[in-house]
């Protein structure tokens, strides 16, 4: 076997956490990437959120706690960043999620007001709750240390409009690797993207959209994140991340199974992997019939 250079991995801005005896980061660098995830408006990785964007006796005062929280987030991710030896023009995936609707608009301001014209490819998802008490948002990020030609180019295609409060870039190149909106299976079409890594369910469903949309269809590889094997994983958990998994993919199984004129085979296929694994784990409705 050729010897082969694997990358190096380094915990950026490391802290303990007394409860438990936790050792977190709140950032990793593997050679030329940097992962920022699970962001709050902390200012102690070790408490709760900062009294500073809580502020109980006048919430509201000069701007609202969601504003503070959100900027208090992009504070972290830039000291991570640069902890790491980049900075925040050189994002090149940004994922957010709310537990109200009433998060985006001063969020979206902030966003705007930290990167500017460099907001990459964005996807933003409603939840129930947040671990900490008081959060409303958690913000995650996949940042590169440029060299060379390995740097964020952003493409941003005249005829798909974006919305100008989010202003994020339709898709975004780092040499070979493109990272796209949900909603560019046009994108993937063009480039000819060959696999698609989705990492998590949500990224899972748009994949699988995006498969169903493309000829001929890519690879889609799933990561799940979150477990810590062999550690045993509460039955709970295990049945919300489960029945996620399932609502999405019953959704998938319908698309999979509508009628299309003049489908070519990788599409007809596409709709017979989707209906397998949605019989495999229970989220096939009685009435979908196999696809054709």
């Amino acid at each position: 076997m050729p010897n082969e250079t694997r990358a190096a991995v380094e915990a950026l801005l490391p802290v303990t956490i007394p409860q438990g005896n936790i050792r977190y980061a709140p950032g990793i660098r593997a050679g030329r990437w940097i992962f920022a995830t699970g962001h709050k408006g902390v200012t102690d990785y070790r408490r709760g959120l900062s009294d500073a964007v809580l502020r109980a006796s006048l919430p509201q005062w000069d701007k609202s706690k969601l504003k503070r929280e959100a900027e208090q987030i992009f504070k972290n991710v830039a000291a991570v960043l640069e902890a790491g030896g980049s900075e925040l023009r050189n994002v090149v995936r940004v994922d957010q999620n709310y537990t109200t609707h009433k998060a985006v608009e001063p969020y979206h301001d902030t966003r705007r007001a930290v990167l500017k014209d460099h907001i990459p490819p964005s996807t933003s998802t409603l939840t129930q709750r947040l671990l900490l008490g008081g959060q409303e948002i958690e913000v995650h990020m996949i940042a590169i240390v440029p060299k060379g030609d390995f740097k964020p180019e952003h493409i941003r295609p005249g005829d798909h409009a974006v919305h100008a409060t989010s202003g994020y870039s339709l898709a975004l190149a780092a040499e070979d690797y493109v990272f796209v909106a949900g909603r560019m299976a046009d994108e993937i079409r063009r480039r000819r993207v060959e696999v698609i890594h989705a990492h998590q369910y949500t990224p899972f469903f748009y994949a699988a959209l995006a498969k169903l949309r493309v000829s001929p269809a890519p690879k889609v590889i799933f990561t799940e994140h979150g477990r810590h094997y062999p550690d045993i994983v509460s039955i709970r958990l295990l049945l919300s991340e489960y029945s996620v998994a399932v609502a999405h993919l019953r959704t998938v199984a319908r698309l999979a199974a509508a009628t299309v004129d003049g489908a070519a085979e990788p599409l007809r296929e596409a709709r017979r992997t989707v209906h397998r694994l949605s019989k495999t784990m229970g989220a096939a409705p009685a009435d979908l019939p196999e696809p054709q």
